[in-house]
């Protein structure tokens, strides 16, 4: 069978998503896309324009006008090309990751941002990762994970990451306030697809975590003779 296909690694805020989702990737000899690339530009661009969560048309418009394109430096590590402009460093501080619940309710900015996940994996073997793309994406995945931790290891994992510079307690409130938009909006991101692998990872290490995907794949392509 030669097809290609698609694993989605989804989870909690502040998981271990990206790092896990790279490690596979590596691995399996496949492409990892950051499932949110887009709705993180898309925020950033909101932002760096002045426009309100709530100017709908406004958010559409920017859209359609703004090309997003990953160049590849080398395998899985890539360039954010907006507009011509290298953003992959502007996307993931915490004011944009604080912007992007704002952005991500809003239906039309989900299509939009549907169709270029869509067109990006096209004619790949990919492993994505995100908050709800085994749902709401890539229904038809190979494979669906989804990761689980407690809220205070996912601060502490987060506090790590950003070096310490922002304290333990203002992360921890960033995720416990993420957590609760994530539950609110127009997909519980909370509760995985029935046919999701879960992975509680709070007691695991992100090798553990990495094994037990790598794993759950590996039983799938054979099965499917891929």
């Amino acid at each position: 069978m030669n097809a290609n296909y698609i694993i989605c690694v989804d989870g909690l805020t502040g998981v271990g998503k990206t790092a896990t989702a790279r490690l596979v990737a590596n691995e399996l000899g496949i492409f990892h896309l950051k499932g949110g690339i887009f709705l993180r530009t898309v925020a950033f661009k909101t932002m760096q324009e002045g426009l309100q969560p709530n100017d709908i048309k406004g958010i559409c418009e920017l859209i359609s006008r703004t090309s997003i394109e990953l160049q590849e430096v080398k395998r899985n590590e890539y360039k954010i090309i907006v507009d011509d402009i290298d953003v992959e460093n502007l996307l993931w501080t915490r004011e944009v990751s604080a912007f992007v619940p704002e952005i991500s309710i809003i239906p039309q900015v989900r299509e939009y941002r549907k169709k270029w996940l869509r067109s990006v994996v096209k004619g790949k073997n990919v492993i994505t990762d995100g908050r709800a793309t085994g749902k709401e994406i890539f229904p038809d995945a190979i494979l669906k994970v989804y990761l689980s931790c407690s809220l205070e290891e996912r601060a502490k994992r987060r506090y790590l990451q950003y070096n310490k510079v922002t304290s333990f307690e203002e992360i921890l409130e960033d995720i416990r306030i993420r957590d609760n938009k994530d539950s609110q909006g127009l997909i519980d991101r909370h509760t995985p697809s029935n046919d999701a692998l879960f992975i509680d990872t709070t007691f695991l290490s992100l090798d553990a975590v990495v094994n037990l995907i790598i794993e759950a794949a590996n039983k799938t392509l054979q099965k499917l003779s891929i």
